[in-house]
């Protein structure tokens, strides 16, 4: 998809859940955060904790999360992750999300 159709215009403020999809089951709601917290305007991770959630399924996570956005420059720089490489800290493969 060209980055022109992902954008979102920005204009007024936002809160928009990106739906992150096919990480590496070892990911971690750290991992994760890690990953879109410059994305998200901060410069640590720990600070966008609280704005991820992991979708689990019998306690397991499935690879599946959720990364809440509060700018639409946020939301535009977390787009542009699409089909980034992900690697968790723990011992596992790396993932185009």
């Amino acid at each position: 998809m060209p980055k022109r159709d992902r954008e979102v215009a920005s204009t007024g403020d936002a809160k928009v859940t990106l739906w992150i999809s096919s990480l590496p089951f070892e990911a971690t709601k750290e991992d994760i955060a890690a990953h879109f917290a410059t994305a998200a305007g901060y410069k640590h991770g720990s600070e966008l904790l609280p704005a991820v959630r992991l979708i689990l399924k019998d306690g397991k996570f499935k690879g599946t999360a959720f990364v809440d956005m509060y700018s639409w420059e946020a939301v535009n720089r977390g787009l542009a992750l699409h089909d980034s490489t992900f690697k968790p800290s723990a011992k596992g493969a790396s993932r185009k999300i």
